[in-house]
């Protein structure tokens, strides 16, 4: 037998080869007999847990308790439900009050010169007719009334760009031309006419509509045309029957 040592090949004999294998027997049956002796080696499996005591009463109060968790889970849903609906009629209830609140206030501040724009409506008729009932002629630079005519025509084109700059404008109405609108107009008289595609017609302008934002402060005072009734195919044939009878 040769065993190596630093390096080099040594012849060992046989007897020294015997010694070192039982030396190597023997360490591993002393290490197998302590390891056996602190951990016995066995094939059977471990013994089950015992089974837990009352196993069904266990069971039993598990499933209530989950029934309970889902009763108060589905309570918690509702009421959270119910809340999300008070707060959404809430947020509805406080931005309907802040639309109205805004809206009066626009009306409160749009509308507050109503009372003084009527007054002011009775000073532009009276000069609108001072202007209307001069003279001809008074145009002219040489007429003697040329200096007072100016004078109130320049108030009156004064006073309507002042009320028209504060929201008073004039209703535009052509005669002959206007339909007749109760909302805008009142009608003081009614004119007959023959063609029925002329009635409803606004005939005559006594007084002109005054408008504040959009809204009638006065209404026009009108004449109206209306059919006229003894032109109507009816009332030949009636009065053909009375002059027969």
């Amino acid at each position: 037998y040769q065993r190596r040592v630093h390096g080099d090949y040594r012849v060992i004999s046989n007897n020294h080869y015997i010694w070192m294998k039982g030396a190597f027997c023997l360490r591993v049956l002393r290490s197998y007999s302590v390891y056996s002796k602190t951990r016995p080696y066995t094939t059977e499996a471990p013994p089950p847990p015992p089974p837990p005591e009352n196993e069904k009463e266990t069971e039993s109060s598990t499933q209530d308790d989950i029934v309970g968790i889902k009763k108060k889970l589905e309570e918690s849903l509702e009421e959270c439900k119910s809340l999300k609906n008070k707060l959404a009629y809430a947020l509805a209830d406080i931005d309907n009050v802040r639309k109205i609140s805004r809206k009066d206030v626009t009306n409160a501040r749009e509308f507050a010169l109503k009372n003084f724009g009527k007054d002011l409506l009775e000073v532009s008729d009276c000069l609108e007719k001072a202007v209307t009932i001069m003279p001809q002629g008074v145009k002219e630079k040489t007429h003697q009334f040329h200096s007072l005519y100016s004078g109130i025509e320049m108030t009156s084109s004064i006073l309507n760009k002042v009320m028209n700059k504060h929201g008073l404008t004039k209703m535009d109405i052509k005669v002959n031309e206007t339909v007749f609108d109760p909302n805008f107009h009142d009608a003081l008289f009614q004119q007959p006419v023959s063609d029925p595609k002329a009635a409803g017609i606004v005939c005559s302008l006594l007084k002109p509509g005054w408008l504040l934002h959009e809204r009638v402060l006065r209404a026009a005072e009108v004449g109206v045309t209306t059919e006229d009734s003894s032109s109507a195919p009816g009332s030949d044939s009636s009065s053909s029957n009375t002059e027969t009878s």
